[in-house]
């Protein structure tokens, strides 16, 4: 099986695009996560003496608040990260559609053209006789008047 020259930059292309995906998308949702679960309340541990209870005890009830909200936003965000790994696999299928598609369409574009020119061309004949014949006589077109 021989390889394409163009298969070695397909592949560093794709490694490429999931080292991006990783940067990009994972690697900011773990630092929250971890931000979130571990440092807030490491924190909280250790500089709040024994009165501030309640007041960890109020941040950390926020914390849980925000959770819910912080999972349905992020329902939409995998939604969207999906609908891009989608659009990508369909890219990769469209040009060998497209070629076909495009072909089609300057056939019929090139028929329609031909069409258009044959239809006309009696009709813009009879215009110019008939222009040609008002001068000569001297009669104005009717929507001159």
């Amino acid at each position: 099986m021989t390889t394409r020259p163009h298969t070695e930059d397909f592949q560093t292309t794709r490694h490429k695009g999931r080292r991006r995906v990783l940067v990009n998308v994972v690697l900011p949702l773990m630092l929250a996560a971890v931000v979130i679960f571990i440092g807030v309340p490491a924190f909280m541990i250790a500089f709040f003496s024994g009165p501030q209870i309640g007041t960890v005890a109020a941040f950390m009830a926020a914390i849980f608040l925000f959770l819910p909200m912080m999972l349905l936003c992020f329902v939409p965000y995998v939604m969207l990260i999906f609908a891009v790994l989608g659009m990508i696999k369909v890219n990769r299928r469209v040009p060998r559609t497209m070629r076909s598609v495009r072909s089609m369409v300057v056939r019929t574009n090139h028929v329609a053209e031909r069409a258009s020119r044959a239809i006309a061309a009696p009709m813009i004949v009879v215009s110019k006789r008939l222009a040609w014949l008002e001068r000569a006589l001297g009669i104005e077109p009717p929507h001159a008047k």
